[in-house]
């Protein structure tokens, strides 16, 4: 079957391609010969994933040509290539495989977390005020407070 590259550009307006370093003429054949699929715009939700190093292209690539449903969408790639766009990968596994990338969320979710636990709690400087201080402070008329408020432990000799 013969299509002309005009009608190729006007029809792909109505679908959810990749970028187009990856949007090759080969891809575009596959998906003519139906070796390829694609989403329609109007039927399919544009999704998005929080820009984390965890949901990275770079690292969700792999993942995603491991799966048999996945790589029908995607073009043709191989390890050391660039990417397809970040929005592009999340929005086919959203509408593709939504309980593998809800998957995907969670894991990063999760990554996230036990990093933020196992991290440690930063030492703050602490203020030391004598009583003596404290009186004198207390004692100008631009401070009359009975009680200071501090960022730290207050300390009192």
């Amino acid at each position: 079957m013969s299509v002309s590259a005009a009608h190729i550009v006007t029809d792909v307006g109505d679908y959810i391609l990749p970028d187009l370093r990856h949007c090759t003429v080969r891809f575009l054949q596959q998906v003519l010969h139906g070796e390829k699929l694609v989403l329609r715009q109007g039927q399919h939700l544009i999704k998005r994933a929080p820009k984390w190093p965890e949901l990275a292209a770079r690292r969700i690539m792999p993942i995603f040509m491991g799966s048999d449903q996945l790589r029908q969408y995607l073009p043709n790639w191989k390890a050391g290539q660039r990417e397809p766009d970040r929005d592009f990968l999340w929005t086919l596994a959203h509408n593709v495989q939504p309980d593998f990338a809800k998957r995907l969320m969670q894991d990063a979710i999760n990554v996230r977390a036990a990093a933020a636990l196992q991290k440690k709690p930063v030492d703050k400087p602490q203020l030391q005020l004598t009583t003596n201080v404290i009186n004198e402070l207390l004692a100008d008329p631009i401070l009359q407070s009975k009680s200071l408020i501090c960022a730290g432990p207050l300390t009192y000799f």
